[in-house]
């Protein structure tokens, strides 16, 4: 049929070299990023630019072609349109707006995967009426379409407009050509001497670069969602930062290094130097392995409890007729290899001293006791003070108080999803009366691997 027209020079390598560059370059940015809509993409261009090969392999000399028989020329025309679903399938999320179109969408492409078995089975036994039969596919095909664009239209976004767009001018531009085409087969004359293909062609190009802007703007999107990951993952670094040095800022508070400072100036003016050395040197070593493993992700457990013992031994000098206090550690547990978050039992510790104890005017007796319990690493922290009630009555801020808390809480929880932190009171076995307060702090045993 071709080679009846006189078609513009070069002009059908012309179409090709854009439809092969195309496909070649969506399908480098598929290996790529591995987006699967670039792959679809550049095999519905790829179905094109063989079925253009037909019409004039002006710039690919392609001999190895196979002949134009109707199972191939036509059948990769409904391959182009199996790649066509998919791709707008990837770009429109049709799936979470309209579930039910897009199954219907979705199997449209088994209807046209029919449609290539009955054109081969119509071209193996030579039925001469084939052409009849696949415009009418096409027919089906173009009023699918329509119904498809009307649905899409109600998605108000840029892809999908454009996609409706490009596809709307090279569905009228095929028309064209199909319609021309079918005047030259029934003998009749066109009133123009070029191939009536170029009118699909063009269409064909048109479409793929509008398709290649939607594309485009999918990139954007996806660099914009990078973008947004990184920087919630830049809030994440800056939340955690500041919740570490909000941590230490818990630990090392001013109340507590004034009150210190204040002792050892106490000492030196009543001209108890050794008092003062010593006090000094403890409060030194607690400044330093305090700031050593704020710098930590997780220290050990022997490293956190040597801080502890020192805070401990610090707080006894500043509270009234001092306290009794021991640490038990269960021999099953290897201190050296248990991982945990650095100054985590310190908040606990405090508020027992001095929201418990401090208060009390009987015995004092601070006790830390930490076990293996079913799977779980069981840290107690117990004081027989004057329990929450009572202190919570006291003249101190309450929000103060359980500050250091609830920032160690995040801190354990960030590091140990898994883990627990219950507060609860101490009631005493004759008389059901408050006796104390418990901390119970519950990390997988799994934390032996923390790092």
């Amino acid at each position: 049929m071709g080679n009846n027209f006189v078609n513009p020079p070069g002009f059908h390598a012309w179409i090709q070299g854009i439809l092969f560059i195309l496909s070649l370059y969506h399908l480098l940015l598929f290996l790529q990023n591995r987006k699967k809509m670039f792959l679809y993409y550049s095999l519905f261009v790829s179905c094109l630019f063989y079925y253009f090969t037909y019409y004039g392999p002006d710039m690919f000399y392609l001999n190895g072609v196979p002949p134009k028989t109707p199972t191939i020329f036509f059948g990769i025309q409904f391959l182009a349109y199996i790649f066509y679903v998919t791709y707008v399938r990837e770009i429109i999320p049709l799936k979470k707006i309209n579930p039910k179109w897009d199954r219907t969408f979705s199997n449209s492409r088994w209807a046209l995967v029919c449609f290539i078995l009955i054109i081969a089975i119509l071209d193996f036994c030579k039925y001469p009426k084939i052409f009849s039969v696949v415009i009418i596919m096409f027919i089906a095909i173009e009023c699918f379409a329509i119904i498809n664009y009307i649905v899409f239209y109600r998605i108000k976004t840029i892809p999908v407009k454009l996609i409706i767009l490009g596809s709307i001018l090279y569905l009228c531009l095929a028309n064209c050509s199909l319609y021309d085409s079918v005047k030259v087969m029934s003998g009749k004359t066109l009133s123009y001497d070029f191939d009536p293909i170029i009118f699909m062609e063009i269409g064909a190009v048109i479409e793929c670069f509008i398709f290649a802007l939607v594309i485009g703007y999918k990139i954007d999107e996806i660099e914009k969602e990078k973008n947004q990951v990184q920087i919630q993952l830049l809030e994440k670094s800056i939340e955690a930062s500041e919740m570490k040095m909000t941590a230490l800022k818990a630990q090392m508070n001013p109340h507590f290094i004034f009150n210190v400072l204040n002792s050892i100036n106490h000492f030196i003016i009543k001209n108890d130097k050794k008092s003062a050395a010593n006090y000094l040197t403890k409060f030194a070593k607690y400044i330093r392995s305090t700031l050593n493993n704020s710098n930590e992700r997780t220290i050990s457990l022997k490293q956190e409890l040597a801080s502890i013992k020192r805070y401990i031994t610090l707080e006894k000098l500043r509270i009234h007729n001092g306290f009794e206090h021991s640490i038990e550690v269960s021999p099953s547990i290897n201190q050296s290899d248990l991982k945990v978050p650095p100054l985590f039992l310190q908040p606990y510790v405090e508020n027992a001293i001095w929201h418990g104890l401090n208060h009390k005017t009987e015995e004092k007796v601070l006790r830390i006791h930490i076990k293996e319990q079913d799977n779980y690493i069981v840290i107690n922290v117990e004081d027989n003070g004057i329990g929450r009630i009572q202190s919570s009555k006291q003249s101190y801020n309450i929000e103060e108080k359980s500050f250091g808390t609830k920032i160690t809480e995040e801190r354990i929880k960030m590091l140990y999803p898994n883990s627990s932190t219950i507060i609860e009171d101490i009631k005493s076995t004759k008389k059901q009366e408050i006796a104390g307060t418990r901390v119970i702090i519950s990390l997988p045993n799994c934390i032996n691997t923390a790092s």
